[in-house]
């Protein structure tokens, strides 16, 4: 029996190095996805502020006619990369350098387009309903976050025509101080409905739904 003591311990030994390799190749595996994630919403954040140059120099060619730009497919994709930008949170955490550098840049994004939204309105005489959400990912106002995100996601769902924009309440920017100061912003989870209307305390889809209609 003593003679086996040596094979076994090169079996545990053995064990233990494979469970960790495969530890390790799945870690890094991960990584390298959420890496990849990062590397294309830098990518695509690229692309559509170009996109938005384009709509704000159609914005100031606008004539009597006010021939609708398309900012329905830049929308989409603004919430493809805030989807992207989730995933991000999750995989190197939310207070990470550069998952905050990507949501200030993204941030600057919304606001942009929120602008040409609104610029649009005021000059044609239009009505797209704008929402701006600013959420908190602190954890006391974490899950009502997530359920107005819900709420919101459904909206959208049902009317596509509705612009939202989701802003971080806690990102320390100019930006995001200037906005909520506009808006009257005092609290996490706050929706702002077409610019005029404040609501703090949502419990369902008709809280914000009954003022859309």
């Amino acid at each position: 029996m003593e003679e086996q003591r040596p094979i076994y311990g090169k079996r545990i030994l053995l064990s233990f190095i494979i469970a960790t390799i495969i530890f390790a190749g799945g870690f890094l595996s991960g990584y390298l996805i959420s890496y990849s994630k990062y590397q294309s919403i830098s990518i695509s954040q690229e692309k559509i502020r170009y996109h938005l140059m384009d709509l704000d120099l159609q914005g100031k060619l606008i004539t009597s006619s006010c021939n609708s730009p398309d900012f329905y497919s830049f929308s989409s994709e603004l919430d493809s990369i805030g989807s992207i930008i989730g995933i991000l949170e999750q995989r190197f955490g939310k207070k990470d350098n550069k998952v905050l550098e990507q949501k200030e840049i993204y941030s600057m994004l919304e606001t942009q387009h929120f602008l040409l939204i609104k610029n649009y309105n005021e000059k044609c005489k239009k009505s797209i309903p704008t929402i701006l959400f600013f959420y908190s990912n602190l954890e006391e106002f974490s899950g009502q976050s997530d359920k107005i995100g819900y709420i919101l996601s459904s909206i959208k769902s049902q009317k596509k025509q509705i612009m939202i924009y989701s802003f971080d309440y806690d990102l320390d920017t100019s930006l995001i101080k200037l906005l909520k100061k506009n808006y009257n912003v005092t609290q996490p989870n706050t929706v702002i409905v077409n610019e005029n209307l404040k609501l703090v305390q949502i419990k369902n889809i008709e809280d914000i739904q009954k003022y859309l209609k």
